[in-house]
């Protein structure tokens, strides 16, 4: 959720407004109403979009 100090600043709703053309992730719900989201569940791998190398990431955090 989003502040209700924050849902008043243009950045926040410029930002909201860019969001809302964007497709959603099937394992997240949101409300632009409210200004909400939850996680429905865990994203499963195939789920994600990027092209993600996980050894290179194990590769750079294991130096």
């Amino acid at each position: 959720a989003i502040r209700e100090k924050a849902k008043k600043q243009s950045r926040i709703k410029a930002a909201l407004e860019v969001a809302e053309q964007r497709e959603k992730p099937t394992w997240i719900e949101v409300d632009g109403g409210q200004m909400e989201g939850t996680f429905k569940r865990m994203p499963e791998r195939s789920d994600l979009s990027a092209d993600i190398n996980e050894q290179l990431i194990v590769e750079l955090y294991s130096k």
